[in-house]
């Protein structure tokens, strides 16, 4: 049998076992009975014991519910989960997380040089990212961070001056400036830097793996499809256990008493 007959009976059994679920939760919940009798096809059956039709109704939502599990472990669903989602997820997350962490980082150091009397003006967007081939051989991956500042003053020195205490501070922080410029025109200086922000460390972080998981659990069909209706399957057996415990319970205190 090949991956798409076992998916198609997978889908045809579970379609089953929600209807199923579904009846045994109207029964349990809503109080909904099978009557004495029925009548088809212009034939009227008597039912002696209208119960006894519910044992007949979990035995098929049993035997639906393991033809289930097994079509489930078939198809192996952990291999068709889609891993691409949840790294493009991560892969954004990443991004604007290194923006604002530069962001913070790179407003706060030049405030506090280059005062408001000077009329500045910051600012800090995302460039691109890129890949570097490291010392091991490997390809490390950076967000790269544009931070452009400018301010009035009178000597073009001041622009290097500031430029070199920025790229000081980001170093300090942890990150890497592969470029950029600074000078002075018309009274005004200025500099231009790129700050790079190494990804994994960020992509791994658990709250950032976390999130990427369930936006993509929640913005595909993949809890859908293959488990959301166990979660309903399930619960008529909840119900029923429930019910069951809460009897015990009662007629236990009944004793005690």
């Amino acid at each position: 049998m090949n991956d798409n007959d076992t998916k198609s009976r997978f889908f045809r059994e579970r379609r089953l076992l929600l209807g199923v679920s579904v009846v045994l939760l109207a029964h349990q919940l809503l109080g909904i009975t099978v009557g004495n009798s029925a009548e088809t096809l212009g034939l009227r059956f008597e039912i002696g014991d209208p119960s006894k039709i519910w044992w007949a109704v979990w035995a098929i939502w049993l035997w639906t519910a393991v033809c289930v599990a097994q079509q489930l472990n078939s198809i192996r669903p952990w291999t068709v989960y889609p891993k691409d989602r949840t790294e493009e997820t991560r892969n954004r997350l990443s991004d604007w997380i290194a923006v604002r962490r530069v962001r913070k980082a790179a407003l706060k150091h030049l405030r506090a040089t280059v005062t408001r009397k000077l009329n500045p003006k910051f600012e800090v967007v995302f460039a691109e990212r890129k890949k570097v081939d490291a010392p091991d051989g490997q390809l490390h991956e950076f967000t790269c961070v544009r931070v452009t500042a400018r301010w009035q003053c009178d000597a073009a020195s001041i622009s290097a001056e500031k430029a070199g205490a920025f790229e000081a501070a980001m170093k300090q922080a942890g990150w890497k400036i592969s470029g950029g410029s600074d000078g002075f025109e018309e009274g005004a200086c200025r500099f231009s830097k790129t700050v790079d922000v190494r990804i994994v460390p960020i992509q791994n972080e658990r709250l950032i793996r976390w999130t990427a998981s369930t936006w993509t659990l929640f913005s595909t069909s993949f809890v859908t499809d293959y488990f959301a209706p166990l979660v309903i399957a399930v619960a008529p057996l909840v119900v029923a256990g429930y019910r069951a415990v809460t009897q015990y319970w009662s007629l236990l205190s009944g004793v005690v008493r």
